[in-house]
Parts: structure tokens; sequence; C-alpha cells
């Protein structure tokens, strides 16, 4: 009968060490199957961010090139102004000198006059009165004699 109880206090302590076995082998394989899917994870992180960082990239050099783009067209746009804005200088002081020509009688006034409307920068403009028009509807005119130039 001692042999027996033996054998059977054997057997289950053999029972318990092999269910802990299990046990401990399924923590095992679990613990594994989390860290798996943990490094998955932050491989998936890490893809995001860089995809993330290769747009931010992509966009600020997208910013830039329509940043430059935007200054080259105001750029354009100061550069008509100021050619419509000295046609039209041209065009008040060309009427003053042809006033002056066609009242006056000197024919070195009408020869001024015409050189000036052929070429405005090369023959020098009266100094500005105070009276100088300020005409919103002349400047329209020349803006549509100009055109888009």
């Amino acid at each position: 009968m001692e042999l027996t109880a033996e054998r059977e206090i054997s057997q289950r302590q053999a029972d318990r060490r092999e269910a802990r076995m299990i046990d401990l082998t399924e923590k095992i394989s679990l613990g594994e199957a989390r860290e798996r899917d943990l490094r998955d994870k932050i491989k998936r992180a890490e893809r995001t961010c860089s995809d993330i960082e290769a747009k931010r990239k992509a966009d600020g050099v997208m910013w830039r090139i329509r940043l430059m783009e935007l200054s080259a067209q105001l750029a354009e746009s100061r550069q008509r102004s100021a050619l419509i804005e000295c046609r039209y200088e041209a065009l008040i002081a060309s009427r003053r000198l042809h006033t002056t020509a066609v009242v006056g009688t000197s024919t070195d006034a009408r020869v001024d006059a015409e050189a000036f409307l052929t070429n405005p920068f090369r023959v020098k403009s009266p100094s500005p009165s105070s009276s100088f028009p300020s005409d919103i509807g002349e400047r329209a005119d020349l803006q549509k004699t100009v055109g888009n130039n």
C-alpha cells in the first residue's frame, strides 16, 4: 500500500509538472505572438511616419514653387502697372505739349510734342504743375489702348 501511495503521489506530481509545462508553453506562445504583433504595428507606424514625412517634404517643395510663381506674377503685375502709369503720364504730358504747341506759335514746340508722342522717354517732360489731371477715365482709356502689354 505504501508503494501504491508513493506511485499515486509521483503520478500526481508528474501530472502537475506536465500541466505546468503546457501552461508555460502556451504563455510563451502567446508572448511570442504578441511580440510579433507589436513588431508589425511598429513597422506599420514607421512606414506611416516615413510616408507622412515624404508628403510633408513634397508639400514644402510645392508651396515654395507656388510662392515663387505668385512672386513672379506679382512682379509682372507691378511692372505692368508701372508701365501703364508711365504711359498715362506720357499721355498727359503729350496732351499738355500738344495744347501748348497748338496755342503757341513756335514750331519747335510742335516738333517736341511729336517727338514726345513717338518716344516719350527721350524728351524731357515739363515740370508737373498743380493742375496735373488725375482723371480716372483717362487712365481707363489708356489701359484699353495699352492692352495686355
